[in-house]
């Protein structure tokens, strides 16, 4: 069944189906030489914007569980196959724009039952920020329990509120209908909400609107 409420699953299956022949086609060329040296970063961190979106058509298209974990192993392994170029994007602090996908990556990977090996890449990544941010290395923390929390939370304005919560019981944070607000609020944040007011877009580059770190 269709999870998202603005597009039919017709409209998923058609991206779904020209996302992945565009990232396997990269991928052959990739792998046959044929891609200009100057072109690999550009073309690497493209296939990767191109899994992540199609993992997002995956769920709003109402694919299994087991589905979605086999297209989120790709995107992991797209990370994998280029840091490198990644941590170019990360010299000094992080943009909003990868902080949200970060966060993304790691609530995805905590909903889907991930085992710590399979998000080692991700973390590593992370590791290469000179920063350490407080909310990612809250997500961390699921997948090792001895991570250090960091203090810094200069560019996570975007999830104020979902820092106070990681700060508190589950009991208070149902108490105060905290969850509940943060959603009300969540869409009129445009540095949370991944490709946003891409609904209204002629491009048909719509993957759906979800707050895969609230669940998490």
């Amino acid at each position: 069944m269709v999870r998202d409420e603005l597009k039919d699953k017709e409209y998923f299956d058609k991206n779904i189906k020209t996302w992945s022949q565009l990232i396997e086609e990269d991928i052959i060329e990739l792998r046959e030489n044929k891609i200009k040296k100057s072109q690999i970063s550009d073309v690497s961190i493209g296939n990767f914007d191109l899994s992540y979106s199609k993992f997002f058509c995956m769920y709003s298209g109402g694919y299994t569980k087991e589905e979605m974990k086999e297209s989120f192993f790709q995107t992991l392994e797209l990370i994998q196959a280029k840091d490198n170029d990644w941590e170019y994007e990360f010299e000094g602090e992080i943009f909003p724009f990868y902080m949200r996908k970060l966060l993304v990556i790691l609530s995805i990977a905590i909903l889907l039952d991930m085992p710590k090996d399979k998000v080692e890449n991700i973390i590593k990544l992370i590791d290469t920020i000179p920063i350490r941010y407080k909310i990612l290395d809250y997500y961390i923390s699921y997948f090792d329990s001895t991570r250090k929390i960091g203090k810094a939370q200069d560019n996570e304005y975007a999830f104020k509120e979902l820092i106070k919560m990681t700060e508190m019981s589950n009991q208070e944070i149902l108490s105060k209908k905290m969850m509940d607000n943060y959603l009300k609020k969540w869409y009129k944040v445009s540095d949370r909400v991944d490709g946003y007011g891409r609904h209204s877009n002629a491009l048909d580059a719509y993957d759906g609107y979800w707050s895969f770190e609230s669940a998490a």
